[in-house]
């Protein structure tokens, strides 16, 4: 394919004469396509393709937006929804009107250029689509990639360099009070580009520009994002209504979080079990063992952490294709691969005594386990609740007392299960008789007692020094109370879409809930699948 760059211009200018030029969103398209054409061309080479690649890059920009001259001409509009497909229209204009062939000397190809016009054509009809579909050639893939990222980048500037009131159609006043929508933001925390149908305020567009960041692929391109500043400003936009503010706020956070992810070679992955590995059914999601099975094939290494014993766990680590390590109790115990201890602290069986003693006396209406490292531990094994725990687990308690607990062994955990109505009580009850333990919820029923010192946290942190790995190389995903510690040493904490509100507050990426593949949604952005 024969690219002549000096005629693809002059015939562009051509072209853009037939409108008004004196329209200022003429004047923007016309100089966002030279731009967009010029980083086409950077991100190109930043790959190192070759110069008929970066040529054929280059024209992707020139070519990309022809059809918004007419949008504006016929609707006097860039928004597609109260118009039409912007990106369609470039393609249908190019290749199905042929004005392709007024730009390229098209009629003596070979046949691999034959197969790049229509891969061109492709690129330019997707280039403003919420997602690529997934059967794409890989060269249609890159192109389309480099063209996607191209635009995004340079509507950061547009954004800085030109009146927003005139991007958005909107008075100045309108778009300094609107606030921001609450589906906007649900794509903004879980770092996506935002679908533009859920745009329903002038500030939603801008906060899915800034969302645009998210989707792009290439170092470079981050590399333009970070060299230019425009990000910085758009996060500054000032806004006089107060949700906005917050939500710009916390949406920096998020690109903060973001960008250091984007430079960060994460070794291990730390993930809370129930509500957020598993799904309701209590299994491993595609996508989620897909995306674990790869880190570890590629030398990472992944730590289930969960507040059941061991055994309990090895339900859901065989149904993965890696080995992994095992930290159970809450933190407690921590077992590598090969099921060699890594580290324990549990509580002493005086301690233990007490604690079984105060429920007995005070709640005895609460279901009380034991655990150590081997046995589990209940009064009574009729219960429906510890049936029901058995099943989920897929092993069988022990009848017996705490007595019954060898004496060299310690009590890595005991499991308090109550009421909805009655678990804040008991949580404070229990803190108050014994502030030297950790005491947390882990659900709306459920109860931890561990040994002062034991979280999931501790894992990260005995791993880390296990491995000599700095915890900022880490990952962690959680979605209860008992999870909080462990989000907050990683080097990059995410929550579920179906986590406690209080744990969603204070996290800068809340991914997909655990019955949506969370996990592995989240792990294929940061890790850039």
């Amino acid at each position: 394919m024969i690219i002549d760059r000096n005629k693809i211009k002059e015939v562009f200018q051509r072209y853009v004469e037939k409108y008004d030029i004196s329209d200022t969103k003429i004047k923007l398209k016309v100089d966002h396509t030279y731009r967009v054409a010029a980083l086409c061309e950077r991100i190109a080479k930043s790959l190192r393709l070759s110069d008929a690649d970066v040529d054929i890059a280059w024209t992707l920009g020139m070519f990309h937006d022809i059809g918004r001259f007419e949008q504006v001409r016929r609707y006097g509009t860039f928004n597609d929804l109260q118009s039409v497909n912007h990106a369609a229209l470039s393609a249908d204009l190019l290749y199905v009107d042929r004005l392709v062939d007024t730009f390229m000397d098209l009629q003596k190809t070979t046949e691999q250029d034959a197969k790049d016009e229509k891969m061109m054509e492709k690129a330019i009809r997707l280039h403003n689509v919420f997602q690529l579909p997934e059967d794409l050639t890989d060269r249609e893939r890159l192109f389309s990639q480099i063209l996607r990222d191209a635009d995004k980048v340079d509507i950061l500037k547009v954004n800085c360099d030109v009146p927003m009131e005139e991007i958005y159609n909107v008075s100045e006043e309108k778009l300094r009070n609107d606030g921001v929508s609450k589906e906007v933001m649900r794509y903004a925390l879980s770092w996506q580009n935002v679908d533009r149908r859920f745009n329903k305020t002038s500030v939603d567009h801008l906060i899915a520009h800034i969302c645009l960041v998210f989707g792009l692929v290439y170092p470079e391109s981050l590399h333009i994002v970070k060299e230019q500043g425009y990000l910085a400003k758009m996060l500054h936009f000032q806004s006089k209504n107060p949700q906005t503010l917050g939500c710009l706020k916390r949406l920096e956070g998020c690109m903060e979080q973001f960008m250091k992810c984007k430079d960060t070679d994460f070794k291990i992955i730390f993930t809370d079990i129930d509500g957020t590995f598993i799904n309701k059914e209590k299994d491993v999601m595609p996508i989620t063992k897909a995306a674990v099975s790869d880190f570890v094939k590629s030398g990472g290494e992944l730590v289930l952490c969960s507040s059941r014993s061991a055994t309990g766990m090895k339900v859901v680590a065989n149904q993965l294709d890696v080995k992994c390590c095992i930290s159970a109790f809450g933190g407690a115990l921590l077992i590598d691969e090969n099921g060699e201890v890594i580290y324990e602290k549990g509580m002493k069986q005086p301690v233990a005594k007490e604690v079984i003693a105060y429920l007995e006396q005070e709640f005895p209406e609460v279901t009380w386990n034991i655990y150590t490292s081997k046995d589990w531990i209940v009064k009574d094994r009729d219960n429906d609740i510890i049936r029901h725990e058995e099943d989920v687990v897929k092993i069988s308690s022990t009848i017996g007392t705490i007595e019954d607990v060898p004496e060299d062994k310690m009590v890595d955990k005991i499991l308090c299960i109550t009421t909805v109505e009655d678990i804040l009580n008991l949580e404070m009850k229990l803190q108050q008789r014994f502030p030297e333990l950790h005491i947390v919820k882990s659900g709306d029923k459920y109860l931890e007692v561990n040994e002062n010192g034991v979280n999931k946290g501790v894992a990260v942190k005995e791993m880390c020094k296990k491995r000599g790995i700095p915890q900022e190389e880490t990952i962690g995903f959680g979605d209860n109370f008992n999870d909080f510690e462990m989000l907050h040493e990683v080097g990059q904490g995410i929550t579920m879409r179906s986590a406690a509100e209080a744990i969603k507050d204070a996290m800068y990426f809340i991914t997909e809930s655990n019955n949506d593949d969370g996990v592995g949604r989240a792990l294929n952005r940061i890790l850039g699948k």
